[in-house]
């Protein structure tokens, strides 16, 4: 985030300002403000509210469009989708925290092409479709997302670059619950950013979690921009997925598999 936007979201912040911020650029973003709170925030680089639940599966894409259309008129997408029983009001509070620090992140990460001027726009009164639900301090939520993008920065693992299983260096590998799950979705061919798009995750939780795998020796990275490798023979051996103490699980997915 530039200086400047840093200082036109304190002074917003400063003066309990109701509305969003837009901000354009690579990869741009809009932040939205309730009385100086952070209540929502979108990126077209990270996956919104609609593509996390249809593409979770949570919603149909005719179902999403019915509550969005309701929600326009009525109490906003987010109280309709608590409603309808869709998601508990906890779980759309996680969920609609979790795309905005994913937001935020993309603000804070390097751009690949340099550094680039942000321009802003400040909409007073205009709130998010999903409601005003979340109330988060703007300051500690830009500190944990500039964390987070610094931690991936070192890391180096790309947004563009194929994941794929590897033979494990040792008979078994102690992963989170999440990082197992992810691990059943990697084939050796679909990019990182494409595993959160395509299966409704926080973007930046997908490349923290491939991360993960890569350092427990599960999978392998191959460059933004360079073709998968040939398929590697099954892969073997014991991974834990629950965090904390190791055990014994069930077996590993047994190397890159195609998508229908």
């Amino acid at each position: 985030m530039s200086i400047k936007l840093s200082d036109d979201l304190a002074m917003l912040v400063q003066q309990r300002a109701s509305g969003a911020l837009e901000i354009s650029g690579d990869p741009g973003a809009t932040v939205f403000l309730s009385r100086g709170s952070l209540v929502y925030a979108e990126s077209p680089a990270v996956p919104d509210l609609r593509t996390r639940l249809i593409s979770s599966r949570r919603l149909s894409p005719g179902q999403w469009n019915q509550v969005a259309e309701d929600g326009a008129v009525q109490a906003g997408t987010g109280a309709l989708l608590v409603g309808r029983g869709v998601v508990t009001s906890g779980e759309l509070w996680d969920l609609l925290r979790s795309v905005t620090l994913d937001a935020l992140i993309a603000l804070a990460m390097p751009p690949s092409a340099g550094p680039t001027a942000a321009a802003t726009r400040f909409r007073p009164w205009r709130s998010p479709e999903a409601g005003s639900l979340l109330r988060l301090d703007l300051a500690s939520a830009w500190a944990d997302a500039t964390h987070k993008a610094d931690l991936l920065a070192r890391r180096e693992i790309l947004a563009d670059a194929h994941p794929r299983l590897c033979a494990l260096r040792h008979p078994w590998a102690v992963v989170a619950s999440q990082q197992w799950a992810l691990a059943w979705l990697i084939d050796g061919f679909t990019t990182v950013r494409a595993l959160a798009w395509q299966n409704g995750l926080a973007l930046y939780d997908t490349m923290e979690w491939v991360g993960d795998l890569v350092r427990a020796g599960v999978c392998t990275m191959n460059p933004a921009g360079c073709p998968p490798a040939p398929l590697s023979p099954a892969v073997t051996g014991t991974v834990d997925a629950r965090p904390g103490a190791p055990r014994e699980s069930g077996p590993r997915p047994r190397g890159p598999r195609g998508r229908d």
